[in-house]
């Protein structure tokens, strides 16, 4: 859970204010009101699906790999709008029954806010503006967590979803079945993901490198020039270790997912014909340190940004040893990936497209278990 906000130093005071209040006092007997944010929150998620499907099919792929991805997926993937559209059947038809269970999600928020443990604040501003709010801020605290002992127990254990979800997994890793994931839509959000690295074999930061230099060329010239999609995308998970491929509105799937497969040998092609030289590495290079760098975020950004790298644990020496193997990358580098990307494990599917291209992509001999949701507009 993320409570988010900005303030001019002098409000700061009334805005946690508003945070405690949002926590302790939000009203759980409205089943008009409930019912009201289910449905928006349903068509923003369905028209996020017919806007932006690639997001959603990395997700699915994702979700195959790593628990922690499945989770993510749950709450913020296609699997949240199903739970969403049940939770609103659920909520017209058996209100009480959901409102225990806004309940007792609320006594579980505040359980985890009386002992103490996992909470962690991010502050971004001047020197003199953190300094000015610092007693606000112990104020609110004390209030929330008082003089009690914090309980230091849960500290260094698994969070106690992780075993949840890797039985939802079932076999973890293993790249669970091709999914289809049916909308309304002339077009194709194709994608395919599956592992490259053994749990704890070392990942570098050339990675980074020969990814820049697939999507800028090979995947650009198959897949957008060729193929017809509006885009395409392609990146490694480093924390996994897995590898996956999706296109932008595409009018084709089984042709794509061909392009995909034949990627490893377009690199050892590069690399025989010495298309793969100095020049168009250096050029990899700099399009890779520029996507590290980008353009100045604005502080709300940079502050979040910072608090994400501090939960990973991803060290300022972890960042520096990744941007000097990007920066030392060599034609072996673009061969080792072309190795692991041609043996990578357990490779499916996840797509999002209309009834007519499953079933010609099915006719085609792609295996699919559609998923369907029972939202209209999707």
């Amino acid at each position: 859970l993320f409570l988010e906000g900005k303030c001019t130093s002098d409000q700061t005071e009334e805005m946690l204010d508003l945070f405690m209040d949002l926590l302790e006092n939000c009203e759980l007997d409205r089943k008009d009101k409930a019912l009201q944010i289910l449905d928006r929150q349903i068509s923003t998620i369905s028209s996020a699906i017919q806007s932006r499907g690639h997001a959603y099919a990395v997700k699915k792929m994702e979700a195959r790999y790593d628990p922690l991805s499945l989770i993510d997926e749950y709450m913020s993937g296609v699997s949240q709008l199903l739970i969403l559209e049940q939770l609103a059947l659920d909520a017209r038809h058996q209100w009480p029954v959901v409102r225990e269970r806004l309940e007792s999600l609320k006594a579980g928020i505040w359980k985890a806010l009386d002992v103490g443990v996992g909470s962690v604040i991010s502050l971004t501003g001047e020197g003199k503006t953190i300094d000015a709010v610092e007693q606000d801020l112990k104020r609110v605290l004390s209030g929330v967590v008082g003089t009690k002992k914090v309980d230091k127990s849960s500290i260094g254990k698994p969070h106690p979803w992780l075993g949840p979800a890797r039985q939802e997994m079932k076999i973890y890793g293993s790249g669970g079945k091709n999914e289809g994931i049916v909308v309304s839509s002339q077009v194709s959000y194709v994608g395919k993901e599956g592992l490259m690295y053994n749990p704890n074999e070392e990942i570098n930061g050339s990675t980074d490198v020969v990814v820049h230099y697939l999507k800028k060329g090979y995947l650009w010239h198959t897949v957008r020039e060729q193929n017809g999609a509006y885009g395409v995308f392609m990146d490694v998970n480093h924390w996994v270790g897995s590898c996956y491929f999706v296109s932008y509105r595409d009018p084709l799937i089984k042709t794509t997912l061909d392009a995909y497969d034949a990627t490893a040998d377009s690199l050892y092609e590069d690399l025989k014909t010495g298309a793969i030289n100095p020049d168009e590495i250096t050029t990899a290079i700099i399009g890779s340190i520029g996507l590290i760098d980008g353009s100045a975020l604005p502080p709300s950004q940079i502050g979040f940004r910072n608090l994400a790298i501090y939960l990973s644990g991803r060290t300022a020496e972890h960042r520096q040893r990744w941007r000097e193997e990007i920066l030392s990358t060599g034609d072996s580098d673009f061969a080792d990936f072309a190795h692991h990307l041609k043996n990578w494990m357990n490779p499916s599917v996840a797509v999002v497209g209309s009834t007519s291209s499953f079933q010609k992509a099915m006719d085609d001999g792609l295996a699919l278990k559609l998923i369907i949701s029972s939202d209209p507009s999707v």
